[in-house]
């Protein structure tokens, strides 16, 4: 069985595109547009916005990451949009779940111009 912390040997541009079919597979309905995944969260039932995504282990955020930092090793050196397009949607998600854990529901979103500073939007 290989160790989930050490990186596979992967061809990075394959893994990408599977990845990324992955990932989008895993969303919730409201976030697929097209080609594109929606930010905007829905008004809907705040314990299920984000159900499919707020599991432990590895059906969940953590084999998201694990994978993601598969890819980001494979790239090396190389700029790759697309990856780091992906960074910046899982770390939204991470923080949207992460916010609706800590809030008992309640929905908020945060400001990710600044995520180190953590504005709430107004």
């Amino acid at each position: 069985m290989h160790k989930k912390h050490e990186p596979v040997p992967i061809n990075a541009a394959e893994y990408g595109s599977h990845f990324l079919k992955w990932w989008k597979d895993i969303q919730p309905d409201w976030r697929i547009q097209g080609d594109l995944l929606c930010q905007s969260i829905p008004d809907s039932d705040k314990s299920e916005v984000w159900a499919s995504l707020r599991k432990g282990g590895s059906a969940g955020l953590y084999m998201v990451v694990i994978a993601l930092s598969w890819w980001l090793v494979a790239l090396g050196e190389d700029d790759n949009k697309e990856a780091w397009v992906a960074v910046e949607d899982i770390t939204w998600v991470i923080w949207q779940v992460c916010i609706l854990s800590s809030s008992n529901g309640r929905k908020h979103g945060w400001d990710m111009t600044d995520p180190e500073e953590g504005r709430r939007k107004q």
